[in-house]
């Protein structure tokens, strides 16, 4: 616990996020702790603030909204005088690590081998010059959608072209790295949340721990190719991944039967909604990440829904790049999200892809074609 009903109301927010700042720099995967829990006192009028924080190997965003909603469920229980009841649990860490383990025995796993072989050996092309190693803790610099825009982006984009956000934002993330290195083809670390179901009645949608599955994925658009075009190359890529990525971990890290050949110099993360339950009445986010870090890829972005904003984070080697330069890479970005969505609201935009019909196994020229014939016979 500590005491700050001494400090005024200017001086309280400074103390409180120094505190916090400390209370997070303390954890330590290794040794512990993994999680703390701070009380800070403010004084009459002002209450009591809890401070939680966790270990990111620990818990994922999903496992933040489930521990918050449980907060919240127990508090408002007790609140009525009700007994505590946080409901169904899910399946365990241990059962879920165990599927894991099947999953990695099953011989159905073999057929992505080669798939995965493929993206391992693919060339990596080369972002940024070799730079010696440094101390230095990474940079970051962050653009932001308007909240006209995101809502455009989230709620608009996605039926055009039958997308998902994640596809959307990495079609404009190839772009904006083939305008600033030429390179039209690049090899992408992406991110997920791993939640799979591995295996049959092991359920963790409400499980805590991390789950996050970390794959590599080439991406390439074809030169002059229109915005349309890239999305949907972009999109049929990306769901040419088999399950999600997460046989990738398993057969390099389980299996240790997978080389990772190349490592791709730039990682790409959705976090989708993070506010969503901090919104709720009494909560508040902090800082997610210790910014002490070094990050483990040249370039690190980051995507979140915050406010009602799309925000996007680029965290980088400022030994490598200048800050000014990665700041108009960052709106290059935004501005190409923005050339998207104003494509999509074209009325002549849109457009299916093989992924959409997956029963039907067309490649795409068999499904123009198909397309064809049904809107001339219409």
């Amino acid at each position: 616990m500590l005491d700050l009903a001494h400090l005024s109301d200017a001086e309280l927010e400074t103390a409180i996020e120094a505190e916090a700042t400390r209370v997070q720099n303390s954890l330590d995967l290794s040794a512990g702790p993994l999680l703390r829990v701070a009380l800070f006192e403010l004084g009459a009028g002002r209450g009591a603030r809890l401070l939680l924080v966790i270990h990111h190997l620990a818990v994922d965003e999903v496992s933040w909204r489930i521990l918050l909603e449980d907060l919240q469920r127990g508090y408002e229980q007790m609140a009525r005088g009700e007994r505590v009841e946080f409901g169904a649990k899910t399946g365990s860490y241990q059962q879920w690590a165990e599927s894991l383990h099947e999953y990695g025995e099953n011989a159905a796993l073999q057929t992505q081998m080669s798939y995965w072989e493929q993206v391992c050996q693919e060339p990596v092309s080369r972002l940024l010059p070799p730079a010696e190693a440094t101390d230095e803790p990474a940079a970051v610099v962050t653009q932001e959608l308007s909240e006209a825009e995101t809502r455009e982006l989230i709620d608009d984009v996605p039926e055009i072209y039958h997308t998902r956000t994640e596809e959307v934002l990495l079609a404009a993330l190839v772009e904006t790295l083939s305008y600033w290195t030429g390179a039209r083809r690049v090899k992408v670390e992406v991110k997920g949340n791993g939640r799979d179901e591995l295996r049959t009645g092991v359920d963790v949608t409400r499980t805590v721990g991390w789950f996050a599955t970390i794959y590599p994925v080439v991406l390439a658009t074809i030169p002059g190719a229109s915005t349309g075009e890239r999305l949907k190359q972009i999109k049929e890529q990306v769901r040419a991944v088999p399950q999600s990525g997460i046989g990738y971990g398993v057969l390099r890290y389980l299996r240790q039967t997978l080389s990772p050949g190349a490592e791709a110099e730039i990682s790409f993360n959705y976090h989708g909604q993070l506010d969503q339950v901090w919104a709720q009445e009494g909560f508040s986010a902090g800082e997610i990440h210790n910014h002490e870090e070094k990050p483990r890829h040249k370039i690190e972005v980051g995507a979140s829904l915050i406010d009602g904003q799309l925000q996007v984070s680029w965290t980088f080697n400022h030994e490598q790049v200048e800050a000014s330069e990665m700041e108009r890479v960052a709106e290059w970005y935004i501005e190409e999200l923005r050339e998207i969505i104003q494509h999509c609201a074209e009325p002549a935009a849109g457009g299916y892809t093989p992924s959409d019909f997956p029963l039907a196994n067309l490649s795409d020229q068999q499904l123009n074609q198909l397309l064809a014939e049904v809107e001339f016979q219409v």
